[in-house]
């Protein structure tokens, strides 16, 4: 249903908790290395939702959304505004932090679907799964990456119980599958 509905562009939202590998996966469907913000030390730290590239909102750019309205920055600079690490996050000086990031990508794939990154569920920061959960309310396709090298989490089965109850399609994705040869089916 969500799938076809054609008042607004299908979601395929990744969840999980932290370090799962979620924003490497999503720059794979989107068909584009780098697409999504990876960092080995840092985190994602807000919804980014990933879109079609037009002559309106090009690649190149980026469109934080703050509480009380949105503002256009150079791509570059996304990761000093959407990252746990990012030098804006950390800034005390800086009175607002974005709730949400649109990027948009020139990808074939973002022709018919979006595609949402999200901050991991069961992390330290009670708002990253609260993030998440709004997104997964608006899903077509709910997809959980879990990690081989460990057993599902609590957090991630009760989120998965949780968000998964209103979206008709769900995959789970296992990755680092190439650490853990022996272990992870």
């Amino acid at each position: 249903r969500k799938l076809a509905d054609t008042g607004r562009p299908s979601s395929i939202v990744v969840v999980g908790e932290i370090k799962r590998g979620k924003s490497l996966l999503v720059s794979a469907l989107i068909g584009r290395d780098g697409a999504a913000l990876d960092d080995v030390e840092h985190s994602t730290a807000v919804a980014t939702r990933f879109v079609a590239a037009t002559d309106d909102f090009s690649e190149g750019t980026a469109e934080l959304v703050f509480p009380d309205g949105r503002r256009r920055i150079d791509r570059t600079e996304l990761g000093e505004w959407i990252t746990t690490g990012g030098r804006y996050v950390n800034d005390p000086t800086v009175e607002a932090l974005p709730v949400a990031a649109i990027v948009p990508i020139a990808s074939e794939q973002l022709t018919t679907a979006t595609v949402v990154d999200t901050p991991g569920i069961g992390g330290l920061d009670p708002r990253h799964a609260a993030m998440a959960a709004r997104s997964a309310d608006r899903a077509a396709v709910l997809v959980l990456v879990c990690d081989a090298s460990t057993p599902l989490t609590e957090p991630e089965m009760r989120f998965l119980r949780e968000s998964a109850a209103g979206v008709e399609n769900v995959l789970v994705v296992v990755t680092k599958t190439d650490k853990n040869l022996t272990r992870w089916q």
